[in-house]
C-alpha cells in the first residue's frame, strides 16, 4: 500500500478530501481532538485557509495521498510571538487503514527536512498516552517525552486520558539553553 503514497504540500483541491479524512479519523480513533460533528465541512472555507497558509515560511501542511484520496496529514506551525516563534507545533493524523504502512514515517521524514530549512529550533507535539503507535513513531524521529497532562483528553462516559508532551530540539540550532 505505501509504495503508492505520495507526500506533498496541501493544495486547494484537497479541501474535500481533508474534510473526509478528518471525519474518518474522528470515528476511527479517540486520539484526535475533534469529534465528528465538530469538523468544519465547508470546503470553500478550507480552501481559503490553505491559501492563507501557503505563503508562510514557518508553516508546513503536508498530505499523504494514495491516488486522489488523502490518507494522512501533518501540520507544523509556529507562533508569531517572538519568544516562542522558534517552536513548531505539530498535528499528525493517518487513516487507520494505512497504519503500519510507512505513511507516518514518510510524513515525519519530510517534516524534518523542512524543519532544517527554517528558523525553527524546536518541534513540539502532544499525544494521548495510550497512542503507543504514534509515540513510537515520534521517538523514532528523536522526540522525547517532556511531561504529562493528567486527565487532559475526554473520550466520553466519564473517561479521561492523559496527554504526553513531546519535543525535539534541533540541536545544531540551539546556541545556549539556561
Amino acid at each position: 500500500m505505501s509504495s503508492q503514497i505520495t507526500i506533498r504540500k496541501v493544495e486547494k483541491k484537497d479541501s474535500k478530501h481533508i474534510i473526509s479524512l478528518m471525519k474518518k479519523l474522528s470515528v476511527q480513533t479517540q486520539y484526535m481532538l475533534r469529534e465528528f460533528d465538530e469538523i468544519n465541512e465547508n470546503a470553500l472555507e478550507q480552501e481559503k485557509r490553505f491559501e492563507s497558509m501557503m505563503g508562510d515560511p514557518k508553516l508546513l501542511y503536508l498530505v499523504a495521498a494514495d491516488k486522489a484520496a488523502v490518507v494522512g496529514l501533518l501540520i507544523a506551525s509556529s507562533s508569531k510571538l517572538a519568544r516562542i516563534s522558534h517552536v513548531g507545533d505539530l498535528i499528525v493524523g493517518v487513516d487507520k487503514n494505512y497504519w503500519g504502512t510507512g505513511v507516518g514515517s514518510k510524513l515525519m521524514t519530510e517534516l524534518l527536512k523542512w524543519a532544517e530549512s527554517t528558523e525553527l529550533k524546536r518541534l513540539s507535539l502532544e499525544v494521548v498516552e495510550e497512542n503507543i503507535r504514534a509515540i513510537k513513531l515520534y521517538e523514532k524521529y528523536g522526540f522525547k517525552i517532556e511531561g504529562k497532562k493528567i486527565a487532559d483528553h475526554f473520550i466520553g462516559n466519564n473517561t479521561y486520558l492523559n496527554t504526553l508532551v513531546m519535543g525535539k530540539i534541533l540541536d545544531h540550532k540551539i546556541v545556549k539553553v539556561k
